[in-house]
Order: structure tokens, then sequence, then C-alpha cells
């Protein structure tokens, strides 16, 4: 095989490689986003019950507890495809 076509067949495997990253990091994107609206929606209906009471104590600290759980868990979860999409481009070098 020579040289030019061992280069076009890499290029092509980190090609297909960072696509696949990438489709892994726009769902992950996408449900954060979607996440992310609702906490706000969540957020702004809390606020406007403060408003309306006095006493808001147990409802704002459960709100941000629950909150912050599931900003943990994308954050371990774009950890996890960060490590899997380095895995493939060592595969992918390895290869060579």
């Amino acid at each position: 095989m020579r040289p030019t076509d061992q280069l076009l067949q890499i290029t092509r495997s980190v090609q297909v490689a960072l696509e696949m990253v990438k489709g892994d990091f726009n769902g992950s994107d996408k449900a954060f986003s979607t996440v992310l609206g609702q906490r706000t929606i969540e957020r702004n209906q809390l606020l406007v019950s403060i408003a309306k009471s006095v006493s808001f104590g147990a409802h704002h600290t459960a709100s941000l507890v629950g909150m912050r759980v599931e900003a943990y868990a994308f954050f371990f979860t774009d950890c996890s495809l960060a490590q899997n999409a380095l895995q493939k481009f060592q595969v992918v070098g390895d290869a060579d």
C-alpha cells in the first residue's frame, strides 16, 4: 500500500471516529439543554412562590440539592464520553 493510500485510510478512520464522538456529545448536549430549560422553569416557579410567601426554606434547599445532583450526573456522563472518545482515537492510532 502506498503512503498516500495509508494516509487517506487513516484520515477516513479519524473522520469516522470524530463523527461518532460528535454524535455522542450532541446527544449529551441536547439532554443537558432540555434539563437546563426544565430547571429554569422550575427555578422561576420557585421564585414566584417565594415572592408570594415568606417561608420557603425546605423547598428551596431540596430544589438546590436536586439540581446539584443532576449537574454532577451530567458532568460524569460527559467525562465518560470524553474518555471513550480518547480510547477510540487511541485504537485508530494503534491501527497505524
